[in-house]
C-alpha cells in the first residue's frame, strides 16, 4: 500500500537513525557546522567526537536532505551503495497485509469482476473468493478437456498420462522451491519491491548522488500498470528436481546480476539466491501470501523474450509461436486445433490453494495440448503429426522414464525431472507473492560464486582421481 507523506517521513528518519547507529565517531567541519547552525544545533554537542545517544537523537529531528547529507559526509557515509547496504541490514516496515491485498483487488487486473471496491477488512475474503472460482474453473476444463479424449480413439490413454502427470506435479509441488534471487546484500530479512526502493531514493538524497540504476525488468513495469503493487516479496515456484538442476535454475536468473535489464551485465558482488520448501513459506509467512500462474511466454508481460527462449517455452514447436498474440493480462495461442487463451485474472489464487492450482493447471494444460494434437490428425488412430509424437514423448518421459536406456535410478529420476519441467514450463511460470518481508533464517542459501569455485574444485578433483588411476593402471601393465 502507497504511504503517505506523514509515514514517509517517519520511515526516513529510522533509516537515518540506522546510520547514525552504525557510527561511534564523528569529526566536525564548516560545511557541518554551517548546516548544524542553520539547525540550532551547536558544535559544543559533538565532544571529544563522540555520536553519544542524546547528539543521535538531536540529529534525528533534522528533516534537511542538506544537513543530512552534511552529517554522512563528517560520519565519511558518502558512499550510496554502502549507505544503502547498511540501511537494508536492519531496516524492516511493517506492511498492512489486508490493504496490501486490497490494492491488488481493486487494481485493473481485477476490474471485470470486482464492480465496487473492496476494503481492506474484506479484501482476503474476496481474494479466496476469486481463488475458489478459478479453481472450479481449472477442474471444470479438467472434466470438459478429459470427456473430449475418451470420446475419440486411443484419447483414454492420453487422459489417463495426464492423470498420472498431474500426481507427480502435485508432488513435486508438493516439495518444490520458492527461489527469491537479489543482487542486493541481505542480512535478515528480503524486502518488498517498494521498501527496497525507498531505501535506494533516500540513500540517493543522502548521498548527493542521484543517479538511478537502468530500468530492470518488464515484470516491474507489470506490476505497476496491472497490479499497482510493490508491497510483495516476489518468488519464482519450481518444482522438486535434482540437486543440480535445482542450482541450475538457482544461479540462471538475471535477478543476480549488477544491472538485471542489460544482457551483458556481470554477476553482482553480492548476488544470492534464497529458496524455501513451498509450503513451508505459505505456512511461515508474516504477510498474506499470493500465487500468479503467470503466461508461460511472456511471464513479465513484455515482449522482450528471445525467440529461442518463446520456442522452449510452446515446447519447440507444439504450440504456434507465431500466432501468439499477446496484450497485457491476456495472452492467446494454438496448440494444434485448440485456441488457448490466457487471462491473468483467471490464473491467480492465495497460498492454501498453490499446490491444488499449479498440478491441476498442468494437467489441463496437457490434456488441451492432447486434443489439439489429435485434432491435427483428424484424430485418426492410425495418424500421428511429428508434434503429437514428440509431446506425447514428452509426457511419458516425465511419468515413466527414459525407456531406451538400462535402469539406473538416479539418472532416469533425473531425466523424469527433466522431462517434468519442460512440460510444465508450457503452461504456466508462477510467482509466489508475499505482502512485506521475509525472514532468511530458513532459507538455503545459494551463492553463485561459491557454486561455481565447488564446481572447480569438484572437477579438479575428478580430474586428478582419473589421472591417478590410469598411472595406476600403467604400472600394474608393466608388472
Amino acid at each position: 500500500m502507497p504511504q503517505n507523506n506523514q509515514a514517509m517521513q517517519l520511515d526516513e528518519k529510522r533509516m537515518y537513525r540506522i546510520l547514525l547507529d552504525s557510527e561511534t565517531s564523528i569529526y566536525p567541519d564548516k560545511k557541518l557546522a554551517k548546516a548544524l547552525g542553520e539547525e540550532k544545533i551547536k558544535l559544543a554537542a559533538f565532544k571529544n567526537h563522540d555520536l553519544s545517544d542524546d547528539l543521535k537523537e538531536s540529529l534525528c529531528a533534522v528533516k534537511s536532505d542538506k544537513t543530512r547529507v552534511a552529517v554522512l559526509s563528517a560520519l565519511k557515509l558518502t558512499d550510496k551503495e554502502v549507505i544503502e547496504k547498511k540501511i537494508s541490514q536492519t531496516f524492516r516496515r511493517e506492511h498492512d497485509g489486508a490493504a496490501d491485498v486490497a490494492e491488488i483487488v481493486n487494481s485493473d487486473l481485477f476490474k471485470d469482476r470486482v464492480k465496487t471496491p473492496v476494503a481492506p477488512e474484506t479484501a482476503m475474503d474476496k481474494m479466496a473468493q476469486i481463488s475458489s472460482e478459478n479453481l472450479q474453473r481449472l477442474r471444470d476444463q479438467r472434466d470438459d478437456y478429459s470427456k473430449q479424449l475418451h470420446a475419440i480413439p486411443r484419447g483414454a490413454q492420453y487422459a489417463e498420462l495426464a492423470a498420472k502427470f498431474h500426481d507427480i506435479a502435485a508432488e513435486k509441488y508438493r516439495n518444490g522451491d520458492a527461489t527469491h534471487a537479489t543482487n542486493t546484500a541481505v542480512a535478515n530479512n528480503i524486502l518488498c519491491t517498494s521498501d527496497r526502493g525507498h531505501i535506494r531514493d533516500f540513500a540517493a538524497s543522502v548521498s548527493n548522488n542521484k543517479e538511478t540504476g537502468a530500468k530492470l525488468t518488464n515484470t516491474a513495469e507489470t506490476n505497476t500498470r496491472l497490479l499497482k503493487s510493490h508491497d510483495y516479496v516476489f518468488f519464482n515456484v519450481y518444482p522438486d528436481l535434482y540437486d543440480d538442476k535445482k542450482n541450475e535454475l538457482r544461479g540462471s536468473t538475471r535477478y543476480l546480476k549488477s544491472e538485471p535489464g542489460m544482457k551483458d551485465s556481470k554477476e553482482a558482488p553480492d548476488a544470492r539466491s534464497y529458496s524455501y520448501t513451498l509450503p513451508d513459506l505459505i505456512k511461515d509467512a508474516k504477510g498474506p501470501v499470493l500465487i500468479a500462474l503467470r503466461d508461460p511466454v511472456y511471464p513479465a508481460g513484455g515482449t522482450t523474450s528471445g525467440s529461442e527462449e518463446i520456442s522452449k517455452r510452446l515446447g519447440q514447436g507444439i504450440a504456434e509461436a507465431g500466432n501468439y498474440t499477446q496484450s497485457p493480462g491476456k495472452a492467446v495461442r494454438d496448440i494444434g486445433t485448440v485456441k488457448d487463451v490466457y487471462e491473468s485474472h483467471q490464473n491467480f489464487f492465495v497460498g492454501k490453494d498453490a499446490v491444488e492450482a499449479l498440478a491441476l493447471n498442468a494437467q489441463v494444460g496437457v490434456l488441451k495440448t492432447f486434443v489439439g494434437m489429435r485434432g491435427l490428425s483428424n484424430n485418426d488412430p492410425n495418424r500421428y503429426t511429428d508434434q503429437e509424437l514428440q509431446f506425447h514423448g514428452k509426457v511419458s518421459g516425465a511419468v515413466n522414464g527414459d525407456v531406451h536406456k538400462p535402469h539406473d535410478d538416479k539418472s532416469q529420476a533425473a531425466y523424469r525431472d527433466d522431462k517434468t519441467l519442460e512440460v510444465l514450463k508450457m503452461y504456466q511460470y508462477p510467482q509466489l507473492m508475499v505482502s512485506g518481508s521475509v525472514n532468511i533464517d530458513k532459507a538455503v542459501v545459494f551463492d553463485p560464486k561459491q557454486h561455481a569455485r565447488n564446481a572447480e574444485q569438484t572437477a579438479t578433483s575428478t580430474q586428478q582421481q582419473e589421472q591417478a588411476r590410469t598411472q595406476e593402471n600403467r604400472q600394474a601393465m608393466r608388472m
